[in-house]
């Protein structure tokens, strides 16, 4: 979980696990929560039916951390609390995608953020921050995409880095 030059992010941004894995978070800066989006966090349920919502409380001091393990099988979305709106997100996918995170996107919040796609981190293990989206057959970025990084956003982007669709990383 970290907080740099005005980023708000959790990497990997997509994890595969198996079912019984444990997966830590550990703040590196700023204060930071990782918060599934369940019913019982007052949020719309992206988590499977039977897993339960976990929620690591605000975290504020380098280091600390939170553990939650993954038994039920399934995609599981959530959230940093104070920084939902500024697009923090995070998937895991606990051995098969399913589940109500498969049915459809985040809810459409300002700055909600991009979602890496279930089959994506399935192929990849891990998906690290920042999460650009394949384009598909059509080699271009969604429409996805520029929506969330705005024109200036991506400017920014095709100046300073170039995107390696086969690696999924960027470089200088």
């Amino acid at each position: 979980m970290v907080t740099e030059d005005g980023e708000y992010y959790f990497d990997p941004i997509g994890l595969h696990v198996d079912p019984g894995d444990t997966v830590e978070w550990v703040l590196e800066s700023g204060g930071h929560s990782a918060t599934a989006y369940a019913e019982s966090n007052q949020a719309e349920q992206r988590i499977p039916a039977d897993a339960s919502g976990f929620d690591s409380g605000l975290l504020e001091e380098a280091g600390t951390s939170f553990s939650y393990t993954f038994e039920v099988e399934g995609t599981y979305d959530y959230f940093c609390s104070p920084h939902k709106q500024l697009g923090m997100v995070g998937r895991v996918v606990c051995g098969e995608p399913g589940g109500p995170a498969e049915e459809g996107a985040i809810p459409n919040e300002p700055g909600s953020g991009l979602m890496p796609g279930s089959a994506d981190i399935v192929e990849a293990g891990s998906l690290s921050y920042p999460y650009v989206p394949s384009g598909g057959s059509s080699g271009s970025l969604p429409w996805q995409f520029w929506a969330a990084t705005g024109g200036l956003g991506a400017a920014v982007v095709a100046m300073v880095s170039k995107y390696d669709r086969a690696s999924g990383r960027y470089s200088e």
